[in-house]
């Protein structure tokens, strides 16, 4: 710990030291405004605040610091396991640790679908934690409930060891739980339980997240703080803090978005090109099959008007990177089956795909009429999550969205990228389709034939916003200069951040 201090105080002082005064990031915000094209035009204010507080007003060292100290505060705010659907996550990073990295058909006598056979003892372990968090909510409620009527659904294996089913997550591939799996295989070797299992990979995913969060936001040459914003949210940070696959999904998404704005302005050689694209690509598609769509805004560096058309071999790494991703899926196929069938929904996946293929024009009016049905809702969870999480009033859920917007589209002096009416509507459709599909892959797998609504959890679509962020942001007007005033309105997240993480630790506690 001395060392990491040591080492970040001279950082900092590195910083500071080498930057020339009034500081790099003023200068650069000082040159941008100096013509009256650029964003605040001629008439943006002159008086600047002092480099001391220039740190602040980098995205990525906002970013960095404020993730930091809000993810700690939820790591150890959150009960244990009270995560969203965090029991189950667990036992398949547990399993990931172990080398398993398909998941387990169900034992004979099981619980249909997959799952995993992990040791006895972490699986009391976990299943006492999960009931007692439980049974407390249940019982301040008034509620009386038997202790083996919550927690995961277990049934003996065949070698001693207990199956944890988890079949609604089989889609999952491995990747996302590496971070969390290479932390709780430290606090397994040295005799720790599940307890502290839990709380090692919440460290470790959220470390993951901060790092390359961090990275992608640094590299962007276009919407910095659109990044920031996103990930930022309430609802990123609770995952980011918490154990869940969706912590690397969203960092890859934001990577892949920082990686394709970073080629369109640099135009790299094809050979770097393709290496960066099809790393990053295959890592998403590997997170969460779905959000491979994320990565066509590569597709820019050939028909953007940055792009160039013999760049045309990167298609050959996206299509590599979603036909993995398919594979993947269909390998875990016959081991899957949704949770909506605790609460009595029969699923026809079959038929629903059937459906479909030949009457799309379903899915849009079931997407309409759910989206006015539960809209509010989706609102209101981006910033609250949920009653058990963070029961805010409706007035500063709302007002908490529209500082997040703000903040989204504000640029720096240093942004060099802008984007054609083309561009942005390109992007946008990618935003879309990716929103397309999660609603298509939740009526064919977890719907019931006839459903005219469906209410997924809006943490599904964050993969998408980086995109739809940096599409809306603006290349220059007033609106988008309100981080030069002495006291930005970026900072006002900070607070926002502690009042959330505050009141998380009250409600779930």
């Amino acid at each position: 710990m001395l060392l990491v201090h040591t080492n970040l105080r001279l950082s900092v002082t590195c910083v500071v030291r080498h930057q020339p005064r009034p500081g790099r990031y003023r200068d650069a915000v000082a040159t941008s405004t100096s013509s009256p094209d650029a964003p605040g035009g001629a008439d943006a204010p002159s008086d600047r605040p002092g480099p001391r507080l220039d740190l602040l007003r980098d995205p990525a060292l906002f970013f960095l610091l404020t993730a930091s100290l809000i993810g700690l505060i939820l790591v150890f705010a959150v009960p244990r396991f009270a995560g969203i659907d965090e029991p189950l996550h667990f036992a398949r990073a547990y399993q990931v640790s172990e080398g398993q990295l398909m998941p387990e058909d169900a034992p004979e006598g099981a619980l249909e679908g997959g799952g995993a056979c992990l040791p006895a003892d972490v699986v009391d372990d976990l299943s006492a934690s999960v009931a007692s968090y439980w049974r407390s909510l249940f019982t301040a409620e008034g509620v009386d409930v038997p202790a083996n009527d919550v927690g995961p659904p277990t049934a003996p294996c065949a070698d001693g060891r207990t199956f944890v089913n988890f079949a609604t997550f089989v889609y999952n591939p491995p990747v996302p739980f590496v971070p969390q799996a290479l932390a709780i295989r430290v606090v397994d070797t040295f005799g720790g339980g599940a307890g502290s299992g839990l709380l090692a990979g919440r460290l470790a995913g959220l470390a993951t997240f901060v790092a390359l969060g961090f990275v992608a936001i640094r590299r962007t040459p276009r919407g910095q703080w659109a990044l920031v914003a996103v990930a930022l949210l309430p609802i990123t940070l609770f995952q980011a803090a918490t154990l869940t696959p969706d912590t690397l999904t969203t960092a890859a998404a934001l990577l892949v978005v920082s990686s394709a704005l970073r080629m369109m302005a640099t135009k790299p050689a094809l050979r770097p090109l393709l290496l960066e694209a099809g790393g990053l690509t295959l890592f998403l598609g590997l997170c969460k099959p779905t959000y491979a769509v994320v990565a066509l805004v590569y597709l820019l560096v050939i028909v953007g008007r940055h792009g160039e058309r013999h760049n045309w071999p990167v298609l050959v790494p996206l299509g590599a990177a979603v036909g993995v991703s398919a594979g993947w899926q269909r390998l875990a196929q016959p081991l899957f089956v949704c949770d909506v069938r605790f609460w009595g929904v029969q699923a026809a996946p079959e038929e629903q795909a059937r459906r479909m293929a030949t009457h799309p024009w379903e899915l849009l009016e079931i997407m309409g009429r759910s989206t006015w049905r539960f809209g509010g809702d989706w609102l209101r969870e981006v910033t609250q999550i949920g009653d058990r999480v963070a029961d805010w009033p409706g007035l500063l859920a709302v007002g908490a969205l529209a500082l997040f917007a703000l903040v989204a589209v504000q640029r720096t002096g240093t942004e060099t990228l802008t984007l054609s009416l083309g561009e942005r509507g390109y992007l946008l459709g990618v935003g879309a389709l990716g929103v397309v599909a999660v609603f298509a892959g939740w009526i064919v797998t977890c719907t019931a034939v006839g459903a005219d609504t469906i209410d997924p959890s809006p943490r599904l679509f964050l993969p998408m916003l980086p995109v739809v962020a940096v599409a809306l942001g603006p290349d220059k007007g007033r609106l988008s200069t309100l981080l030069r005033a002495r006291a930005p309105l970026t900072w006002a997240v900070l607070p926002l951040l502690m009042v959330f993480a505050i009141t998380v630790a009250t409600t779930m506690r």
